[in-house]
């Protein structure tokens, strides 16, 4: 794949990283959460938030490749939509049978988000 393509991906994961990093930890110098912190809060509403729209952003790139003629990140059918709720228990499906994903800290969930939805949905 042309490097321009990739360039765009990273940019694209980072800033999702950004977004989730904004709605999900608090304004501390802390310890940040890991990922088996956020699945355990998967609940919380500014959880379901950052999964939602980083899932949502994950879609749309999808579009824009698919419009430009380019492999597609993953391949979820046209018929089957995701509730927040679908979204999250993707997440934590891929997040519980990683212990080594687990102890990751939450800035890098939307990387795992689009792992588990290659995973879940591959092309």
């Amino acid at each position: 794949m042309p490097e321009r393509y990739w360039n765009k991906v990273l940019r694209l994961l980072g800033g999702m990283a950004v977004l989730a990093g904004m709605t999900i930890l608090p304004a501390t110098a802390e310890t940040l959460p890991t990922m088996k912190d956020m699945i355990a809060d998967a609940q919380a509403s500014n959880v379901r938030s950052a999964v939602n729209a980083s899932s949502h952003t994950l879609n749309w790139v999808n579009v824009r490749l698919k419009e430009e003629g380019k492999p597609q990140l993953f391949c979820r059918p046209a018929s089957t939509g995701l509730s927040v709720d679908e979204q999250i228990a993707i997440l934590t499906k891929w997040v519980e049978a990683r212990p080594k994903v687990q102890a990751e800290e939450v800035p890098t969930f939307p990387k795992h988000l689009l792992d588990a939805m290659v995973a879940k949905f591959p092309c």
